[in-house]
């Protein structure tokens, strides 16, 4: 199983960033995304924004956390390989984006807010998507729970020197 877990973690990592930009997509679709469609004022802006961002952001928290909470040793080395599955699928999706904005109709001239910031949107598919998927599986990671010391005489081991004198 050892040998399987970096090729699993890059995996994992790829699958969270396509799946994250296929939720922010599906969000597009919710009621609230349709009642700001409209409004250009700066709140309803950050707000549809937000709700578009939060399932990927949710969706990121949780599948690292899960998929990284082994009991193993090498939960570094897994975040290393995770983190690298992530960054190709990123380059993957902006690679894609390109290819697709090239496509599109040549004379539609689209703002560069919407393509910064629409999930539907080629080349970047809504650049707070991104960051939501990288900040979720950061925070992910930073919520697995501490390790704990392994070994000879790691059971009463305190790891505060100071709480040892004490004993």
């Amino acid at each position: 199983m050892q040998s399987h877990r970096r090729p699993l973690a890059f995996l994992s990592g790829f699958v969270l960033y396509v799946g994250g930009l296929a939720a922010a997509v599906a969000a597009t679709s919710t009621p609230l995304n349709w009642l700001l469609v409209g409004r250009l004022d700066g709140l309803a802006v950050f707000l549809r924004l937000l709700g578009l961002a939060l399932p990927s952001l949710l969706l990121a928290v949780a599948w690292t956390y899960f998929s990284l909470r082994t009991r193993q040793r090498s939960r570094r080395s897994s975040w290393l390989w995770y983190r690298i599955g992530m960054g190709l699928a990123m380059v993957f999706t902006f690679t894609a984006g390109f290819f697709l904005l090239a496509e599109l109709d040549v004379t539609k001239v689209w703002s560069p807010f919407t393509l910064l910031t629409s999930a539907r949107m080629p080349p970047f598919w809504g650049l707070q998507n991104s960051l939501a998927i990288v900040v979720g599986a950061w925070l992910g990671f930073r919520l697995l729970p501490a390790r704990q010391p392994h070994g000879p005489g790691a059971r009463g081991a305190t790891l505060d020197p100071a709480l040892s004198r004490l004993d």
